[in-house]
């Protein structure tokens, strides 16, 4: 089935007509080297926890909404609310408790360019022996999508993978990943 899926792809790659029968036998022959070094079949996760009430707020790139939200961010961090910073080259995103936002108007910020209302976040702590196989963000997150849930945004640390989703499906999202805690 594979070697049927892959046979377009593989003869435009090679530049020839290309069999399925030899696409198989090339498959089998790496798969020894593949499988070793391959995400085994079910990983754990050490610990899960989730954040609810959040809002993203996405905004153009300047030094002013830097600026504007750097001072956001230390006020959230002074109150102990929940706030989660990425800059792009075009973009600041910012998630943050969605009660602050009617607190923005303090910080000076411009008008978002995107606000996102009524999204958690499920947080999962992975095992450091897991942060060299390949392929292990995908794993997870493969496991919130084959939920049906669509992610809004992704965050990460060293050793935590951050999933963030609509606020009715964090249930179900955290239920997914408790079943693979250790």
């Amino acid at each position: 089935q594979l070697s049927k899926l892959i046979q377009p792809l593989v003869q435009e790659r090679v530049g020839k007509k290309v069999t399925t029968s030899s696409i198989t036998m090339a498959i089998s022959r790496i798969q020894v080297a593949i499988l070793p070094k391959g995400i085994p079949h079910k990983l754990l996760v050490n610990d899960v926890s989730i954040k609810n009430n959040l809002c993203s707020l996405t905004y153009y790139n300047t030094q002013k909404n830097q600026d504007n939200i750097s001072r956001l961010q230390i006020h959230c961090q002074n109150q102990d609310k929940f706030f989660a910073r990425s800059d792009s080259n075009k973009e600041i995103g910012v998630i943050l408790n969605q009660d602050f936002t009617s607190k923005l108007k303090d910080f000076e910020l411009a008008k978002p360019k995107h606000v996102q209302k009524n999204i958690g976040a499920v947080i999962v702590s992975i095992p450091e022996d897991y942060l060299e196989l390949k392929g292990m963000f995908q794993y997870f997150i493969q496991k919130v999508t084959m939920q049906n849930i669509n992610i809004y945004e992704i965050g990460s640390t060293y050793t935590e993978l951050i999933i963030y989703i609509a606020e009715e499906d964090l249930s179900l999202a955290a239920n997914t990943f408790l079943n693979l805690q250790s």
